[in-house]
């Protein structure tokens, strides 16, 4: 167990706050349906609508304990910056050799309509700390005090999976599934949203060299 005086040692949080799951995704169904922007920007809406609902139950979400925490000084340097580089190897292999086509780059590049600059500061200055403060920040953080911190874990891994089962693409979900579980994992072990964007952003890097 964790001392005492850890993040997760308080009141639980209301279950009030689990509506945050269905806005996610009515959000993003919404988007999909009804506008005609490129997957990158239907995901960062629906992100930032999301997160701006969440604050209602959870004020302290955008506070710097939140998003850094003490943990940041125990980092491992070498497993922050090499596991990102073995995990995108594995991911480009299996979908070069296995699916033929890079699921994640052609989803959120909407099949290269979106490319060079843009998508560099779309997706590295924008998706990516709005996803690791919703989907780590809230919902991880949230869960662990409700239902523990290994099924906090896990339910969280899975909501952000299934976020794109509205896609039809059941490769991607079970893709983005692994992903999850890897970026919640080290939320887990280090409990700061910092640590998670820069493996995301090291992810996204070796993303554009080796599309997965």
């Amino acid at each position: 167990m964790r001392k005492a005086d850890n993040l997760y040692a308080f009141n639980k949080p209301p279950a009030r706050m689990l509506l945050v799951i269905p806005v996610l995704y009515l959000a993003h169904h919404l988007l999909l349906k009804f506008t005609g922007f490129t997957y990158l920007y239907i995901y960062a809406i629906s992100l930032l609508a999301t997160i701006l609902f969440s604050l209602l139950f959870d004020k302290n979400l955008l506070s710097s304990k939140r998003i850094i925490t003490e943990d940041i000084f125990r980092l491992d340097v070498i497993k922050i910056f090499l596991t990102p580089l073995f995990f995108s190897l594995t991911l480009y292999l299996v979908n070069k050799f296995l699916l033929k086509y890079p699921l994640i780059y052609i989803l959120y590049s909407s099949n290269h309509r979106v490319h060079g600059p843009e998508f560099v500061v779309v997706y590295l200055l924008i998706i990516l700390p709005i996803t690791e403060i919703l989907f780590r920040g809230f919902f991880q953080f949230n869960l662990s005090i409700m239902i523990g911190e290994k099924s906090g874990y896990i339910l969280a891994s899975l909501i952000q999976t299934m976020f794109f089962i509205f896609l039809g693409n059941y490769w991607l979900v079970a893709e983005y599934l692994i992903i999850s579980l890897y970026l919640g994992f080290f939320y887990y072990k280090y409990r700061s949203i910092v640590i998670n964007v820069l493996i995301q952003g090291i992810l996204a890097v070796f993303m554009l060299i080796f599309p997965f």
